[in-house]
Formats: structure tokens, C-alpha cells, sequence
């Protein structure tokens, strides 16, 4: 009878938590010695590029070292009520208040 998934008996099958990927391992391992030996071909040529495509090309590559940023969207409802049309919007009320 075969196992069922979640029988809480554990992994069925696969790599252990933690074991690294060998292919993965030995891919950047080439592709480090690779950018090591060939990076003063390509800053010969990035620096004979047109200044446009120089800055594209340097943009790009600041995304492998750099983090991204993520927007942040504020709603910030302070601002509204310490704003000018705030106090007149109080005014209103107080004044519709007194009317009644």
C-alpha cells in the first residue's frame, strides 16, 4: 500500500531540508570563473558603448547587486483633516448644529 501525502511520516522522496543542489552548485561555480576571466573583455566593450546603451547596460546589471524596491501606497488621513478644507468641514458641522 503506497504512502499518502501529509500522513505525518514526513518527505516522500527528494533531497533532505538543508542538501544543496549539486548542478546548481557547479553552474555558478562556471559561471563565477567565467565573469572573472572575461570581465576586462566586457569592460572594454561596455566602456565603447554609446553613452544610452552604456547606462541601460549599467542599470541592468545593478539589478543582480542591488535590491529592488517595492512602491509603498500611504493613505494618510492626517493630512486631510489638518488641511485647510478639513477646518472647513468643521466649521460646517459646528455650524449645522447650531442651526438645528
Amino acid at each position: 500500500m503506497a504512502r499518502l501525502k501529509n500522513d505525518g511520516k514526513g518527505r516522500l522522496g527528494g533531497r533532505t531540508v538543508g542538501t544543496p543542489n549539486k548542478v546548481t552548485k557547479e553552474l555558478r561555480s562556471l559561471m563565477s570563473d567565467l565573469a572573472k576571466e572575461d570581465f576586462e573583455i566586457f569592460k572594454l566593450k561596455l566602456l565603447s558603448c554609446k553613452p544610452a546603451d552604456f547606462c541601460s547596460l549599467y542599470i541592468a546589471m545593478c539589478k543582480f547587486i542591488l535590491p529592488s524596491l517595492s512602491a509603498v501606497d500611504i493613505n494618510d488621513t492626517r493630512a486631510e483633516e489638518n488641511s485647510f478644507s478639513g477646518k472647513l468641514r468643521e466649521m460646517r458641522k459646528e455650524i449645522e448644529k447650531e442651526v438645528e
